[in-house]
């Protein structure tokens, strides 16, 4: 098994058949006090693929995201798995983007981010205009809507990502992040997978090294992807 935390180079000696996990980065979940959650990178488990013999280019999504932007692609040569829609904010974009999985809805924002088929899951929704955003969608489940609580306003949780066991252990990858919630209650929780913790009233956390985990609303940066190949038995 070969598991790339950084992008590199993959050597096949010999032409030959391999299972593969790609996992894009995760989407921010900036925003300031408007956001969502980041959502989760692209997930995507590829079982029985051909691989050439000959150096193959791995990439690995990872580094600073400016606010609104997805996160960077995961790539095993021509397999793809995208980065997570990024949460825009006052300064940055003012929509939820698409992505691997889309982010949060943010407050005042017109539409949710989108997920693509297969590899990720939608954004949750805010709640109206009371500063609470809706939580990013994971790769195994849509991110949940921001809520009235009574004593407040609650972010909406991320949602969970996909549970893989490439690695012989059961794991999660590609958590959505949790949407901020307003001054008076938590932010959403992560969904499984590496997701950022939303925050109260700000400050949401940073999603996890590679997992692919969208980040906490606001201002929690998306976790960098992974790439694992395994020879198919």
């Amino acid at each position: 098994m070969y598991k790339f935390t950084a992008s590199g180079s993959l050597i096949v000696g010999t032409a030959g058949v391999v299972d593969a996990l790609i996992v894009g980065q995760g989407g921010p979940g900036t925003g300031g006090v408007n956001a969502g959650g980041g959502g989760a990178g692209g997930v995507a488990y590829l079982l029985g693929i051909p691989l050439a013999a000959g150096t193959i280019s791995v990439l690995v999504g990872a580094g600073t995201v400016a606010q609104g932007l997805p996160g960077n692609t995961s790539a095993l040569g021509a397999y793809v798995a995208p980065g997570g829609g990024g949460q825009g904010g006052e300064a940055g974009g003012t929509e939820a983007g698409n992505g691997g999985s889309g982010a949060g809805k943010r407050r005042d924002g017109t539409h949710l981010g989108l997920g693509i088929p297969g590899l990720g899951n939608n954004g949750g929704i805010d709640f109206g205009n009371e500063f609470a955003g809706g939580g990013g969608g994971g790769a195994g489940a849509v991110g949940g809507n921001a809520s009235d609580v009574g004593s407040g306003y609650g972010g909406g949780n991320g949602g969970n990502g996909r549970q893989i066991s490439i690695n012989g252990t059961p794991t999660y990858y590609g958590g959505g992040g949790g949407g901020r919630g307003n001054s008076a209650v938590a932010g959403g929780n992560p969904g499984l997978g590496g997701g950022g913790q939303g925050g109260r009233g700000g400050g949401g956390s940073n999603a996890a090294a590679n997992t692919g985990g969208g980040g906490g609303g606001s201002d929690g940066w998306g976790g960098s992807g992974v790439v694992i190949v395994r020879v198919a038995r």
